[in-house]
């Protein structure tokens, strides 16, 4: 059975190796050298505004953090699931509750930047931005 949950930011030790374990097999941390990954996760996960899991059989399968200032802005970012369990309307339970969570809070701009092969799920809970470009510094 799927479980969607926030997750304490405060406890992240409790849940960073399999947040590790899903940006490895997203290729966003070596996964020859967790542990020096797991040290900067903690810090990461801490300093965010929240963090969703998706559980399934107690496994952490999914996540999702934002950023914020907590009044009107956050930045969705971080979102995965893990390979054998996409294309299950995962992504769009995480989705859901960490809008719902923002939108409850009283922050009305809600952005995200989507990698090209996962523009689809963004697509699919928000609306392209109109005369925006994002950028990188």
């Amino acid at each position: 059975m799927l479980k969607i949950e926030e997750l304490n930011l405060k406890e992240s030790a409790e849940y960073a190796s399999g947040v590790a374990e899903l940006y490895a097999a997203a290729g966003w941390l070596e996964e020859e050298r967790p542990d020096a990954g797991i040290k900067l996760l903690n810090k990461a996960l801490k300093n965010s505004y929240c963090a969703y899991g998706a559980y399934k059989d107690g496994k952490l399968v999914g996540f999702v953090r934002a950023l914020s200032d907590g009044v009107g802005d956050a930045f969705i970012i971080d979102f995965t699931v893990a390979p054998d369990f996409r294309r299950q309307g995962i992504g769009t339970k995480l989705a859901d509750a960490i809008v719902g969570r923002l939108r409850s809070d009283g922050i009305a701009w809600i952005t995200a930047i989507a990698e090209k092969d996962s523009q689809g799920i963004f697509l699919k809970i928000g609306v392209p931005m109109k005369d925006c470009l994002p950028v990188r510094f």
